[in-house]
């Protein structure tokens, strides 16, 4: 707590808060800022940012956003994300890809990503040097034993704020094993899975089928696609994901092409 002491003689307190959190070999800090004058509270910063969130029971303690970013209600479908950004765009590819560069066709511009790449053994990518793994994430350093991306591309904690962040494909499979789930096409009017909590019947969490973008909207109201912030460990190209379709009531977490535009349902903690 820092007091300030101005000319006229009158003072003003400033206070600080920060707490830290671990998540997965990762560590970030939540500033909470406040100002108060003498004798007034502090008013910390709420860690949710004002969106709503359902508590499954989940051995974690992991909170699910009832929302996509972009939409005001469970049953919207929101914005669309690249993997790895945090602004969504008209057009989803390579050639429109962040992490690839600007100047090469969308058709080899795999072979260039710029950021986020593994020893995958696709030598004729740029994070190869001949034999040589050159890229990033050799053996995990900086970024979490494979396990995400930076912070700084996280479009849940650069959009969101508070405590929220895109959850990991580990999150999605604790999710998945501790709730039943099942499509439905009339969750008030739209269609998508609803996860319904083993723990507790009455809390449930909908994932709408918002489809997925690439040059246009496909699929939306039949099928549903989710980006975690998991890299695929073994192609620099994918990252994974969770999708689903009305066709045969399937659900599936797979790796995914980076630069598709997908939906994005925070966490917290």
């Amino acid at each position: 707590t820092f007091t300030l002491t101005k000319t006229d003689g009158t003072t003003t307190d400033f206070t600080i808060h920060s707490e830290v959190t671990s998540e997965r070999s990762k560590v970030h800090v939540v500033p909470t800022f406040a100002m108060a004058g003498p004798g007034e509270p502090d008013e910390p910063l709420d860690p949710y940012t004002g969106h709503e969130y359902v508590d499954l029971g989940l051995p974690s303690g992991l909170l699910w956003a009832t929302c996509n970013i972009g939409a005001d209600s469970p049953t919207e479908y929101g914005d669309y994300f690249a993997w790895a950004e945090t602004e969504t765009k008209d057009e989803y590819s390579w050639d429109t890809y962040l992490w690839t560069p600007d100047d090469i066709n969308e058709y080899i511009a795999f072979y260039y990503i710029t950021k986020y790449t593994v020893a995958d053994n696709v030598t004729d990518g740029v994070w190869y040097d001949g034999e040589a793994f050159v890229g990033d994430n050799k053996d995990g350093v900086g970024h979490g034993d494979y396990a995400s991306y930076d912070y700084e591309d996280d479009p849940a904690v650069q959009i969101w704020g508070g405590t929220w962040r895109t959850p990991t494909i580990d999150d999605f499979e604790e999710m998945l094993d501790n709730t039943t789930h099942e499509w439905t096409t009339d969750y008030n009017g739209v269609a998508g899975y609803l996860f319904t909590s083993k723990l507790d019947d009455t809390k449930s969490l909908f994932l709408p089928s918002a489809g997925r973008f690439d040059t246009m909207l496909r699929a939306a109201g039949s099928d549903g696609y989710y980006w975690s912030s998991s890299l695929y460990e073994k192609g620099s190209d994918y990252a994974w994901a969770v999708y689903f379709w009305n066709a045969d009531d399937r659900l599936f977490t797979a790796r995914q092409s980076r630069w598709q535009g997908y939906s994005v349902r925070p966490v917290a903690e």
